[in-house]
């Protein structure tokens, strides 16, 4: 079994940190984070009789780790909030007063980057942290990044700061790739067959509905709280039930990554995972969610395959998006209103700029930084993916440890072409060599084999394929010229 936070560093240790310190712990999930806490974080508190302030992402663990807490007799020197709940108190003007805590433990501290998609006030949270004086425990399976940009800001400071790394072990399961999105139903229907649980995660939540829909009266689905649209196919009792108990009370469980799916089971029933996410640090959050009880404790994942191609796409996605904010960070705000005064496209929240308004009411535009840190991450994470001369496969072998990985089905063209445009959609393709490489990419051909290249012929296509995508024509206005420019916009159409 993995060796645990509590294995290497002790109560006295904790006593002889500095006052004003860090410790990041990079710890796999179930790497003992709460027994710690429980036990030599709680025993040195005591010694020096003083409180632990413990900050978690999201309400399900909260509430899971408060009713651990009543149980163990702890709850006198530990509070547990949220950073939601912290970022709330400062945007009301109120403040959060971190003076009571001298031991402050940031667990899930990713979410500082992570969730700045869809919370862009995290900056908050971290100048508070980094203004306190206390002594700091950082804990993440997957930092990031932000135990860089953390460190960075705590050596600008003068505080010191130590680390510890303890590497989850996957090789209690075994890995195969899949590229065909049907793999979700006939492990459902294997599930069924063979009697046994199977957890679905993704962030394409039609799909996942979809699927929570034909297996309703054997499965519960999980969705942010805040998802407008789905959040009240949650069924509370059931969550609250999984909660309480950490084992899954139904067969199946569907769920999306978003803020609120938090939660541990130790339940030696499930015995397969399915993630349909292209997101490395997603996928070991998920498979973690499920606890490894005993060395026989074997289970089965199935993660979404990718190509080089939908990497190289989302690259120059994410590169385009973070365009603007660089150009800010790199040339200053009067330079930014020269260059983009005339662009009507711009979103300030999602090209991650904000307006920065000083004591004397002066308006300056700021980057929304742990944002742009955030792309930036998962550009470099896809970057060194196509750079290790490996394929998917391989770089994920190697990164889970995990024994062996297979692709159990080979994919069609048009799987390839979904998954194509799901990664360029709402993506403004100008000029010639960029509608180019879409009909190529496509790839379709006519019966005389010449291939379609105009933007009727390619949609009927797409129609034909059953594909829920169309390209539109957008014209836009050229902010160099006082012209016009015509290009390409693939949509979404379900």
């Amino acid at each position: 079994m993995n060796t645990k936070v509590g294995d290497i560093v002790s109560t006295s240790d904790i006593l002889s940190l500095p006052s004003n310190s860090a410790v990041f712990f990079t710890v796999g999930v179930g790497g003992g984070k709460s027994h710690f806490c429980k036990h030599q974080l709680y025993d040195a508190a005591e010694i020096r009789d003083t409180q632990i302030l413990y900050v978690i992402n999201r309400k399900n663990p909260r509430d899971q780790f408060g009713k651990e807490l009543y149980f163990a007799n702890k709850k006198d020197r530990i509070t547990i909030t949220t950073y939601q709940a912290i970022e709330s108190l400062i945007l009301s003007g109120d403040g959060y007063d971190l003076s009571p805590f001298y031991y402050i433990v940031l667990d899930e501290y990713h979410h500082f980057i992570a969730d700045t998609t869809v919370d862009i006030y995290t900056d908050l949270v971290v100048d508070l942290i980094l203004n306190a004086s206390c002594v700091r425990f950082l804990l993440s399976a997957t930092p990031y990044g932000t135990d860089v940009y953390l460190k960075e800001q705590f050596s600008a400071r003068g505080i010191y700061y130590t680390t510890y790394i303890l590497p989850a072990s996957y090789s209690m399961m075994k890995l195969q790739l899949f590229y065909n999105d049907d793999l979700m139903d006939s492990i459902a229907n294997k599930a069924i067959r063979e009697d046994v649980k199977a957890i679905f995660f993704s962030n394409n939540i039609k799909r996942l509905y979809a699927l929570y829909k034909k297996y309703e009266d054997r499965s519960m689905f999980i969705c942010s709280e805040y998802n407008a649209n789905y959040s009240q196919h949650i069924n509370e009792e059931l969550k609250n039930k999984m909660i309480s108990s950490e084992r899954l009370p139904v067969q199946f469980l569907f769920a999306t990554t978003c803020l609120d799916i938090g939660f541990n089971v130790k339940d030696t029933s499930i015995k397969y995972i399915v993630c349909d996410l292209d997101d490395i640090d997603q996928i070991k959050q998920c498979i973690g969610r499920r606890r490894v009880l005993h060395q026989y404790d074997t289970f089965q994942v199935y993660v979404k395959g990718l190509s080089n191609l939908y990497m190289t796409s989302k690259i120059k996605s994410w590169e385009q998006q973070i365009s603007k904010v660089q150009y800010l960070m790199d040339y200053g705000s009067k330079a930014f209103v020269q260059r983009y005064r005339y662009d009507r496209n711009i979103r300030f929240d999602s090209d991650l700029i904000c307006f920065d308004v000083d004591a004397d009411g002066n308006c300056n535009l700021q980057p929304i930084y742990l944002g742009y840190l955030y792309y930036l991450y998962r550009i470099q994470r896809y970057q060194s993916i196509i750079d290790s001369d490996m394929n998917y496969r391989q770089y994920l072998l190697r990164e889970l440890g995990c024994g062996t990985c297979e692709s159990i089905a080979k994919t069609s063209k048009i799987n390839w072409r979904y998954e194509y445009l799901e990664s360029i959609q709402g993506e403004l393709l100008l000029g010639h060599e960029a509608r180019v490489k879409l009909y190529k990419a496509l790839g379709y051909y006519r019966d005389n084999k010449n291939l379609i290249r105009s933007l009727t012929g390619l949609n009927e296509a797409l129609l034909n394929d059953n594909l829920p995508f169309q390209i539109d024509t957008v014209v836009v206005r050229n902010p160099l010229t006082t012209g016009k420019l015509t290009g390409w916009r693939v949509k979404s159409i379900v």
